[in-house]
């Protein structure tokens, strides 16, 4: 991916790290099961004609309300460690047995190369633990540098 997560906050516990994507999950606390969710942490292939934040941000609020009872809850511009940033956030009804609300915020970032976007993607199911949710991964997304970064701070005293 060209990324690294500087320090892992306590909320989340690393599932997979792959070439393609970073997948985490709520870490538990106090020995109690952790919540449902899951982070994934993905670049979108490379564009053509430079990339365009907003217009991803769009994509996003459409899709969202194309999805079944889909409803869009807004969007935030952010300062990252990557640079610019959007938050973005909706909420519908899972395609699951049991049809429980979803609910999935998401970061758009350009990616260290500048030449895509990153994407940082919490799905989890809706309820009163949203904020906190958010606040969690705007912690995560906090913590990301580019491979680049990380590996000479390393080699650094």
């Amino acid at each position: 991916l060209g990324i690294a997560i500087a320090a892992l906050p306590s909320a989340f516990s690393l599932v997979d790290a792959g070439d393609a994507r970073i997948v985490l999950t709520p870490a538990s606390t106090d020995g109690e099961m952790a919540v449902a969710g899951t982070v994934t942490i993905e670049a979108d292939p490379p564009a053509e004609g430079g990339v365009n934040l907003v217009t991803a941000l769009e994509a996003h609020k459409a899709d969202v309300e194309a999805r079944t009872d889909g409803v869009y809850k807004g969007q935030r511009e952010l300062i990252a460690p990557l640079g610019s940033a959007f938050y973005s956030r909706g909420q519908w009804t899972g395609a699951d047995a049991d049809a429980a609300t979803q609910e999935e915020t998401i970061v758009l970032m350009l990616h260290p190369n500048g030449d895509r976007i990153l994407r940082a993607t919490y799905v989890y199911p809706a309820g009163e633990d949203a904020g906190a949710r958010v606040e969690s991964l705007l912690e995560l997304v906090g913590e990301i540098e580019a491979a680049a970064a990380v590996a000479s701070d390393e080699g650094s005293t």
